[in-house]
C-alpha cells in the first residue's frame, strides 16, 4: 500500500479491461491432435490473421516436429488439446509483435476450454498454465489487451481455413 502513497514512486493503476473495439485486429488460429488411429499424416497448427480492415495480413502453418508418442508428464502430447491451442495461439502473436503493441486483439479459437483457462490465467494442465502465464506477459509487454474467444469449428471461412492449415493433406495451394 506504501506505494501508492509515495509521490516519488508512483505505480499508475491500469484502466480495467474492456470489451474490444468495433475495428481490431483478428487471429483465428487450430490446432490438430494426433489420433489413435492416425495414419502417420504431418498435422499442427494453422492461422489466419486479418487487419482492421478484414484484409489479411498474415497467415501461418507450423507442423509438430514431435513425435505422435511423445508425452509430456506421462500423457501423450497429442491428447492435450488445450496444451496444443495455446502454443496455436502464441505463435501468431510472436510473430508478430511489432503490429500489435497497444490496441485490442481477438484470437479465435474453436477449444472452449483454451477460453476459460485464459479467462481464469491459469489451466489444470501445468504444461497449460505455463503457456497462459507466458502469453501473459507477452500481453504485458506488449502493452495490449488480448482477448481469447471462442469461435466454433469451420463456422467461418476463416476457421475453415485455419482447419485446413492444421493439416498437411487438407492444405492446398
Amino acid at each position: 500500500l506504501s506505494f501508492l502513497l509515495d509521490n516519488a514512486n508512483w505505480i499508475p493503476i491500469l484502466e480495467e479491461p474492456s470489451a474490444p473495439p468495433l475495428s481490431t485486429k483478428v487471429f483465428t488460429t487450430d490446432a490438430a491432435g494426433w489420433t489413435e488411429d492416425d495414419n502417420n499424416d504431418p498435422i499442427g497448427v494453422g492461422c489466419i490473421g486479418l487487419s482492421e480492415s478484414g484484409e489479411i495480413f498474415y497467415a501461418n502453418q507450423l507442423i509438430w516436429t514431435a513425435n505422435k508418442n511423445t508425452r509430456i508428464r506421462s500423457k501423450r502430447l497429442g491428447n492435450k488439446t488445450t496444451t496444443l491451442e495455446f502454443i496455436g495461439i502464441i505463435i501468431p502473436i510472436l510473430h508478430n509483435l511489432n503490429n500489435l503493441k497497444e490496441q485490442h486483439v481477438i484470437i479465435q479459437v474453436d477449444n472452449i476450454g483454451c477460453v476459460y483457462a485464459w479467462e481464469n490465467g491459469y489451466s489444470s494442465d501445468p504444461t497449460t498454465s505455463v503457456l497462459i502465464r507466458a502469453l501473459s506477459f507477452i500481453s504485458a509487454f506488449l502493452h495490449s489487451f488480448l482477448h481469447v474467444v471462442h469461435m466454433p469449428r469451420c463456422s467461418s471461412w476463416e476457421s475453415c481455413l485455419a482447419d485446413r492449415l492444421s493439416r498437411l493433406s487438407t492444405t492446398t495451394f
